[in-house]
């Protein structure tokens, strides 16, 4: 008896990476290239900020030493916690081996900016960064880490499978992966969006949030003080501007190539403006590597497109089970990616339509490939900031100052060095907005300020003891604003601030 034959259905066109280019299935050899480039310049920029700060924040003598960290998790959880915190340092912690894993990242996105072993290199790439991010605890928990592990995953299924990419040589990308890589472009501006509805933040409904924000945003830089001079018509606008980018523009991805255009362009306007008024790290050039996913080859200069078009060239046929196997390996992702923004979504109209999610993003959790995003969904009206003074007689105190974080009223907001991170500063942003029983890390670093660590105060602009260390530290807050015009002009100011409360101390460690 002869079995019946079985043969897999003829996938559409569009999964091979081929078809009709004005429904966006066309060419991309050009925008993978400039992604690809994009993400390993973005890889190079995060391992390096980590590498000149990391010792500090989890070494030995750091804020939050990391081998301790490891062995209560591990006496806890046992064989599940290379399942709670997937991270290489399982097996080496040493302060030499989490400093080489950061420069061994950076040399990673090297590779990947030349296209070398890029199918190699990415999968490297996102266990190295997810082992520092699992290690990092709070000083690695910010939504542009959580984006560039996401983006570096789906990465892996961008292909070609080649050891060097060129122009002579190079495939068309899978459609399947290229659009897994436009979903989560859309989650992130869709979901930045519907937090801030979802809120029901009264200065996001009235269009008064960009009154505070330049002001109140965690690290403002000059031009920040100049924008926040402007009258209140412009921030108005801006936000109207900013809503239609996150709220409309987004389902212009799934329309055919024209309006993806106009999509990737109100994107990249959008980061040029957060770039020119604030400084986020790599956040903002991470989304011009995923907005330029938009743009196929037809748009690039003509330069460009002769260097990869360089004569006719024969389209590489692809086998029936090839291109199933690239939609099935990319679906799961995808499908992921997708109830992430439902849950969104479904957070104003409580409908019930996510409710396995909870679950799967339970398990998918520690690998950070299924994330929520949304930035501001309730402004923040106030800029409260923590001062660290120390003092060797308990009456005469001397401030800390730090490299980009508010402080001496006529320190100029400090452009960031474009792409670097500095997290210390981020946290004590947010560690000022609650108390010290919230942030008991921060109770961590002022033992550091009595114990006088250098690799702590390297994170530091100034250190008023720098022969001994103070006897007493405190920790006073206050609320900053910027000053007006007329007040700049008037005492040199740039920042205008009044005393809150005493936020810690004061403590000592001697008696």
């Amino acid at each position: 008896m002869r079995l019946p034959k079985f043969s897999l259905p003829t996938p559409p066109a569009w999964a091979a990476g081929v078809g009709d280019p004005a429904m966006g299935f066309g060419r991309y050899l050009i925008a993978r290239r400039v992604f690809l480039i994009g993400l390993g310049l973005t890889s190079v920029i995060a391992f390096l900020s980590l590498a000149v700060q990391i010792q500090g924040l989890i070494g030995d003598r750091g804020i939050l030493p990391l081998q301790p960290r490891l062995d209560q998790i591990a006496e806890v959880r046992g064989d599940l916690r290379y399942l709670d915190l997937p991270t290489i340092f399982w097996w080496n912690a040493s302060e030499t081996f989490v400093r080489v894993t950061c420069y061994a990242g950076a040399f990673l996105g090297l590779l990947l900016m030349a296209g070398v072993l890029v199918p190699v290199v990415l999968p490297l790439l996102f266990v190295a960064y997810l082992s520092l991010v699992s290690a990092g605890g709070p000083f690695l928990s910010f939504q542009w880490d959580a984006l560039l592990l996401e983006t570096l995953f789906a990465a892996c299924f961008l292909g070609p499978a080649l050891l060097w990419l060129s122009p002579g040589d190079e495939r068309q990308p899978w459609a399947p992966s290229l659009w897994l890589l436009r979903i989560l472009l859309l989650k992130l501006m869709l979901c930045s969006g519907i937090v801030k509805l979802a809120s029901g933040d009264p200065a996001w409904a009235d269009l008064s949030a960009l009154e505070y924000h330049f002001w109140t945003q965690p690290l403002p830089h000059t031009f920040s003080w100049f924008v926040h001079q402007w009258p209140p018509f412009f921030g108005q606008l801006g936000t109207l501007f900013m809503f239609a980018v996150e709220l409309v523009l987004p389902f212009f991805i799934f329309a055919p190539r024209r309006f993806r255009h106009v999509a990737g362009l109100g994107f990249l306007l959008l980061q040029s403006l957060i770039v020119a008024t604030g400084n986020y790290g790599f956040f903002n050039l991470l989304s011009v590597c995923l907005a330029v996913l938009l743009f196929d080859d037809t748009v690039w200069p003509a330069w460009l497109r002769k260097i990869y078009y360089p004569g006719p060239r024969e389209e590489i046929e692809l086998g029936t089970w090839d291109v199933w196997r690239r939609v099935l390996a990319t679906a799961p992702i995808a499908v992921l990616c997708l109830l992430s923004l439902f849950r969104t979504v479904d957070s104003i109209h409580a409908v019930g339509w996510a409710e396995p999610v909870p679950t799967v993003r339970r398990w998918t959790a520690p690998f950070r490939i299924n994330n929520g995003y949304g930035l501001f969904s309730v402004m923040t009206t106030t800029r409260p900031e923590l001062q660290f003074e120390g003092s060797v007689d308990g009456l005469i105190w001397e401030p800390y100052e730090f490299r980009y974080k508010a402080g001496d009223t006529r320190t100029r907001p400090r452009f960031v060095l474009w792409g670097h991170m500095p997290r210390l500063d981020w946290q004590l942003w947010f560690a000022a907005l609650g108390s010290p029983s919230q942030r008991g890390w921060v109770e961590r670093f002022a033992v550091r300020l009595l114990e006088g660590e250098p690799v702590v105060l390297q994170q530091l602009e100034e250190n008023p003891f720098e022969e001994t260390p103070p006897r007493y530290l405190r920790v006073r807050r206050f609320d900053y604003r910027f000053t007006g015009t007329a007040g700049r002009e008037a005492t040199g100011d740039w920042w205008a601030r009044t005393e809150r409360d005493v936020y810690l101390g004061p403590i000592s460690l001697r008696r």
